[in-house]
């Protein structure tokens, strides 16, 4: 039977073990950590099919938010649960908002849990062929484990806007996107973000230019387009 790979995050020691018993009586194997600097970087390190975190981990009030956010900087499709002990109604709209399949509390019974945990690796099945890469051709692609652009085997660390802007671009290729409104989403609320976009724009040119199958083109105060050949 195949063993779906969870990453636990949860710093009460007796809780965790109540629920990793009932995960890997199941069909789980689970990675149990307790802190949001640990649960980041066995993310970034490894793939996981689910990934399940308590809200507070006594770090702050929202270290699970914290990291679903960091997580949804770089990947959209590995889902994310909330199983907590808190109840209010204004939590649960939050988690689900920054990108969580679900929210779920502690005090629900264990084969209710272990089926909507199914339900939702089930929906949203996470594609493990390159887990950790987004590939733009056959010789350059996006390292989402270090945050670099590499192209013909030359590596460039890019800045977290940078690179969540080259992967919204990625995301639409060959599609002309407003530049105002991709600008809203990479740089909110940031009054220089269209000298920030043209720095961007410049250096993605640069860094692309060798791989003649790829082309970003801008026009100003209007688009901008990732534009990639179909092998």
């Amino acid at each position: 039977m195949k063993k779906y790979v969870i990453l636990y995050a949860d710093n009460s020691v007796l809780k965790a073990k109540v629920f990793i018993e009932i995960f890997e009586k199941s069909v789980f194997e689970v990675t149990w950590v307790r802190s949001k600097q640990e649960a980041i970087d066995f993310f970034r390190k490894n793939s996981f099919d689910l990934i399940i975190s308590e809200v507070k981990l006594g770090e702050s009030d929202d270290d699970g938010f914290q990291i679903a956010e960091k997580i949804r900087e770089s990947d959209q499709q590995t889902p994310i649960v909330f199983l907590t002990h808190l109840d209010d109604e204004k939590t649960a709209v939050k988690a689900l908002e920054i990108g969580g399949q679900d929210y779920i509390r502690k005090s629900i019974g264990k084969n209710e849990l272990i089926a909507r945990i199914k339900r939702i690796i089930r929906d949203h099945p996470v594609e493990k062929e390159n887990p950790k890469k987004a590939i733009l051709t056959s010789d350059t692609c996006i390292d989402l484990v270090n945050y670099d652009l590499i192209s013909f085997g030359h590596a460039t660390h890019l800045p977290i806007r940078e690179l969540k802007l080259l992967l919204l671009l990625l995301k639409h290729k060959n599609e002309p996107q407003m530049r105002e409104e991709v600008s809203d989403q990479i740089w909110p609320d940031n009054e220089n973000k269209e000298e920030y976009m043209n720095k961007a724009i410049c250096k993605f040119r640069k860094l692309l230019k060798p791989d003649k199958r790829i082309q970003l083109k801008s026009i100003r105060k209007a688009t901008v387009t990732l534009f990639i050949e179909e092998s």
